[in-house]
């Protein structure tokens, strides 16, 4: 037992034991075969890791090369904000319109880019404003001689004529609230003291807009995305590709026909309560929040506006239906006809009672709460009225105006952040009709009128007031009169007349009419109109058109229009120094040498010219005042270059050296020149007289 025991054991010590028992020559094969796999393992897992980086890196280091050359080679266009100009030797900022192309790929126009200059270092006595938004904050149909920043610069220049105010207006055509948070953050970089927000009525339909052509998708955080990555030329690359692209497949928002409003809306409409209505109002809340949080952080108060429409005499452009059965639908048909020819026949409360039965059927109607609108106006009942009026223009599902819930938004998200709220629609329903905006304060669906734009600069100062900005102490409330302010408006008959003509294009097709209107242009008697029309078509600028005006006006002998027209150029364009020089002359033409002294006076403040000099010379010679023309002459002196200019300098300091009793001067001056020409004989003439009188 014992002995098979052991053999049991030796056994299993052997097959433990066996590996062991390998002969030399084969474990030594077996040993070195191990490193040499080891080795191969090594390098394949190498190889793969040098395979992997590569693939990463490679496109990344594809792209940072075209960057790079995309660069250098000036692709794309200047994407900045603020584009530097000099004047007089000085730089000083203004808005790029290049800036467009941040947001417009597919949609081809010239934005009117605001005049407004601001020095890159701004003075501590300065009190800087930026104002942001779309063409309401632009100033459309006037352009910024219209808008409600020039109406609140020229108050605060009455009012606190001590302080120095640059008013810098960032409106920009077509675009909303993503526009106005991507420009805030380089905004706030030029320590601004307000920034002013009036915003909203292009969330559906402006650049990047949820349900514009314009649209970078349908997702907040795409089109966030999207404009980081445009500040890339890469990206601008591929953007112009796919433009490219999509335009030669006919895409129909594409091309320069039409207007903007047909160009970015066409076939576009959202309905109230929509997944897209509701992601747009969300994506305007988080852009609204984003722009105050980042205003907080800085320090930098902001005032937000709810926004005014048309809503009285504009009936909704697209009307939505509910799918009623058919027996309702009739009943609803018949309720709604009934409640227009009862309208018609001047039968108010009757037409009360049908439209709101009508109204009650189809829940989704705008066009049913429009006309009871009507009818209850016209009743007397105007507080249920604009009720109706306003649920009209939130039914609308052509969103060209900004509903009801946006401006709720706006409002609580502004008291929330701990800024400014100021409410514009009420302030129009204060100065209307019964309480609603219509046709009296707004050209057509949403852009006031010149009262508008006034009323709106008077409400963004009353609420500056409340808050102490830019000081506690305001002057008194009536210090001001508002009919002065009013008749001292910087805008002219060519302003006037140009926004009735953009009114006119805009209204004469699609989404007013179902067919364009031709327009004629202007008789060629009428000079104003044509000088209008060639703004219009971009064959003048706005500053020609003002000086074509005054041209005109001069020949026709009427200066106080020759006066307006420059004085608006100054207010609208004060660092260039011409518009003061034509309003000296037409002052000396005059005879008002006092006027005359005040204007040039500035013009040297901007820029030493020759003819201002000269002027202020002869005015102070002429005012009797000889020895303070000498110090402008001799100026005047070294703005030109030319010998006969110098001549003439020198004699008018001669004469001016006799007027203030230094005979000597005098003399000393009249032989220079003499000197200088020997023909000049007003100069021997004069001297001749002295020699003999002396």
């Amino acid at each position: 037992m014992i002995g098979r025991f052991e053999k049991k054991i030796e056994g299993r010590i052997f097959v433990l034991l066996l590996p062991l028992e390998v002969p030399m020559e084969e474990d030594s094969q077996i040993m070195s075969s191990r490193p040499q796999s080891r080795a191969r393992e090594q390098t394949s897992t190498v190889r793969n890791r040098a395979f992997l980086i590569f693939t990463i890196i490679f496109p990344v280091i594809f792209l940072v090369i075209t960057e790079f050359s995309l660069r250098a080679t000036g692709y794309g266009p200047d994407l900045s904000l603020f584009r530097i100009q000099e004047f007089s030797g000085k730089s000083y900022y203004n808005m790029n319109p290049g800036v467009k192309a941040r947001y417009f790929s597919r949609v081809e126009f010239n934005p009117m880019t605001s005049l407004d200059f601001f020095e890159p270092e701004k003075d501590p006595e300065t009190f800087r404003i930026f104002c942001l938004g779309g063409s309401t904050t632009a100033g459309y149909p006037y352009g910024y001689v219209g808008s409600f920043s020039s109406f609140l610069k020229q108050r605060l220049v009455r009012l606190f004529p001590e302080r120095s105010f640059e008013m810098v207006n960032l409106g920009l055509t077509a675009t909303n609230s993503f526009t106005s948070l991507d420009f805030v953050d380089e905004v706030l970089e030029f320590d601004p003291d307000l920034i002013i927000v009036y915003d909203g009525h292009n969330e559906f339909y402006g650049a990047m807009g949820l349900a514009s052509h314009e649209s970078a998708g349908q997702s907040r955080w795409i089109s966030n995305l999207s404009l980081h990555l445009v500040h890339f030329r890469t990206f601008l690359l591929l953007r112009d590709i796919y433009t490219s692209i999509t335009k030669s497949s006919g895409s129909p928002d594409d091309g320069p026909g039409g207007t903007m409003m047909q160009r970015l809306a066409l076939g576009q409409t959202v309905r109230y309560g929509s997944p897209l209505y509701n992601r747009t109002l969300d994506a305007f809340e988080a852009n609204l929040r984003d722009l105050l949080e980042l205003c907080t952080d800085r320090g930098v108060p902001v005032i937000v506006s709810s926004q005014v429409s048309n809503l009285r005499d504009l009936e909704p452009f697209v009307s939505g239906e509910t799918e009623l059965p058919s027996a309702e639908k009739l009943r609803f048909q018949r309720a709604y006809k009934g409640g227009l020819q009862h309208l018609i026949g001047g039968d108010a409360d009757s037409a009360a009672l049908s439209l709101s039965e009508a109204a009650g059927m189809d829940t989704i109607s705008a066009n049913a709460r429009y006309y009871l609108g009507r009818a209850l106006a016209m009743s007397g009942n105007s507080v249920r009225a604009f009720d109706q009026f306003s649920d009209a223009r939130d039914l609308d599902e052509l969103r060209f105006r900004q509903s009801s819930d946006f401006n709720r938004a706006a409002k609580r998200i502004t008291e929330e952040s701990g800024h400014i709220f100021v409410d514009i629609e009420q302030v129009f329903r204060d100065a209307s009709i019964d309480a609603i905006p219509g046709s009296s304060l707004l050209h057509e669906h949403l852009h006031p009128n010149a009262r508008g734009y006034f009323l709106m600069g008077r409400a963004y100062a009353e609420a500056m007031r409340a808050h102490g900005l830019p000081e506690h102490t305001w002057p008194p409330q009536d210090s001001l009169a508002e009919s002065e302010l009013w008749s001292e408006r910087w805008m002219t008959e060519v302003d006037e007349r140009a926004a009735k003509r953009r009114t006119d294009i805009l209204t004469s097709s699609w989404p007013f009419r179902g067919e364009p209107v031709p327009l004629i242009p202007a008789d060629s008697s009428d000079r104003i109109g044509m000088i209008v029309d060639a703004m219009l078509d971009g064959e003048l600028a706005w500053e020609q058109s003002h000086v074509a005006a005054a041209g005109y006006y001069e020949s026709i002998g009427d200066l106080a229009r020759v006066e307006r027209e420059y004085e608006a150029l100054i207010a609208m364009t004060p660092k260039n120094v011409s518009p003061y020089l034509q309003l000296g002359r037409v002052y000396l033409k005059q005879l008002q040498y006092a006027a005359a002294h005040d204007i040039l006076e500035q013009s040297i403040g901007i820029e030493p010219t020759l003819y201002g000099l000269r002027a202020l010379g002869a005015i102070a010679v002429d005012m009797g005042d000889p020895a303070g023309a000498i110090p402008y002459l001799r100026q005047a002196m070294r703005q030109t270059t030319s010998q006969g200019e110098i001549t003439e300098l020198y004699f008018m300091i001669a004469i001016a050296s006799g007027r203030a009793g230094n005979d000597d001067a005098a003399r000393e001056n009249l032989r220079i020149v003499l000197e200088r020409d020997p023909s000049f004989t007003r100069a021997r003439r004069m001297l001749e007289q002295m020699d003999t009188a002396g």
